[in-house]
């Protein structure tokens, strides 16, 4: 399922676009509790990719991804917190999940930590 919604995500070599049918199959193995199925639906929802846009189910489903130990998830989910979108604003939330995401090994959160001012 989570193949064959990064096959409609992206274009060239025989792939056909579709954003629809592409978050289509992350829903299916989201639901199906993959987590990387999760960390996509949400990124779509963030993005308003195939679906109307809405931070509050980003933020639902890059929690349950979190939950489930994906580092860009967790990530993600301190950026909701830290800019407030989806979520109430809480920069200590922010702060907490950037250094989980950064003990996971997620590079980028080690740098937003120093930005979010949780240094």
């Amino acid at each position: 399922m989570l193949a064959l919604g990064e096959i409609y995500s992206q274009d060239g070599e025989g792939h056909i676009y579709d954003e629809k049918e592409a978050m289509r199959w992350y829903r299916k193995a989201a639901e199906a509790g993959n987590r990387e199925g999760m960390l996509n639906v949400g990124g779509f929802y963030d993005a308003g990719i195939g679906v109307p846009e809405s931070d509050e189910l980003a933020v639902e489903w890059y929690r349950k991804a979190s939950k489930l130990g994906s580092p860009q998830a967790t990530y993600d989910l301190a950026r909701k917190y830290e800019s407030g979108r989806g979520v109430p604003r809480d920069l200590a939330k922010a702060c907490e999940l950037y250094q989980r995401a950064a003990r996971m090994g997620y590079a980028e959160a080690d740098s937003r930590l120093a930005h979010a001012g949780c240094k």
